[in-house]
């Protein structure tokens, strides 16, 4: 009742400032519906996108899911790209959880796809190969394991020597660990001249963070493609429609250009 005869003297006194605080307060309230909606929405795919991968995952052996690990989210993302773009070579900037989905889709729907993981943790490469072995999938995937160098970034001689006379039309960079947020930024200007530029996508992880939309805007200016944002999270740059491979029931409402 206070607060209320409060408000009411205010108005009395002066009814244009009482309009504008309503109207600050109605404003901040869409703000945080907005924000509100658009964690419910990023949530919501991630459990959808589960759904979609259930065939990668069902009787299957366990496959870990840190926070480490490319999202439910992003994989699907990336997969729905391979299949509807029929991606010939797929190169990925660090290995994990999408290294044995994307070999369980290649022995599943049989496809020619030539898949390269470039990896540098030696002990790491071999988990992940190890779980291929057991479930008779390492044929499907050529590991390039390259120590980091002084500058953050991968051996280049040893890329060099696995991709000879390869043409790229789908590259993930999930990789190296970013510390200071531009250990990724090499990725393009030395995978440029491997790609297959008539038809390619790349996709950049952790792009909500503010080291990784720096790189993804280098990269934007460098092949002169407009940058796109998923789900506030992953970066994509293409010559390919970007809504046409998003998941999801609200898909457009999650891209966004940068």
């Amino acid at each position: 009742m206070e607060e209320l005869a409060y408000i009411t003297i205010l108005y009395q006194k002066n009814p244009v400032w009482y309009m504008i605080e309503r109207l600050r307060k109605l404003i901040f309230l869409l703000d945080n519906y907005k924000e509100f909606r658009r964690i419910t929405n990023r949530h919501h795919d991630d459990i959808n996108s589960f759904e979609i991968l259930r065939p990668l995952l069902e009787n299957r052996p366990y496959v870990p899911f840190t926070k480490y690990a490319l999202s439910p989210y992003a994989i699907t993302l990336v997969i729905n790209d391979i299949l509807l773009h029929d991606r010939a070579c797929v190169v990925e900037v660090g290995s994990g959880v999408f290294t044995l989905l994307l070999a369980r889709l290649i022995e599943q729907n049989q496809l020619s796809i030539k898949f390269y993981s470039l990896e540098s943790d030696l002990v790491w490469t071999e988990k992940v190969r190890t779980q291929l072995r057991n479930e008779h999938l390492e044929q499907h995937v050529q590991f390039i394991h390259s120590p980091l160098g002084t500058s953050g970034w991968y051996d280049k001689s040893i890329i060099q020597k696995s991709l000879v006379g390869t043409k790229i039309d789908c590259l993930l960079v999930d990789g190296p660990k970013s510390v200071y947020g531009q250990e990724r930024l090499d990725a393009i200007p030395f995978f440029l001249d491997y790609l297959d530029l008539n038809s390619f996508t790349i996709f950049l992880d952790d792009a909500n963070r503010s080291g990784e939309r720096d790189i993804l805007q280098t990269w934007s200016k460098i092949i002169d493609i407009k940058a796109m944002l998923h789900a506030g999270k992953v970066g994509q740059i293409t010559r390919q429609s970007p809504y046409y491979i998003a998941p999801g029931w609200n898909s457009e409402e999650m891209i966004r250009q940068l």
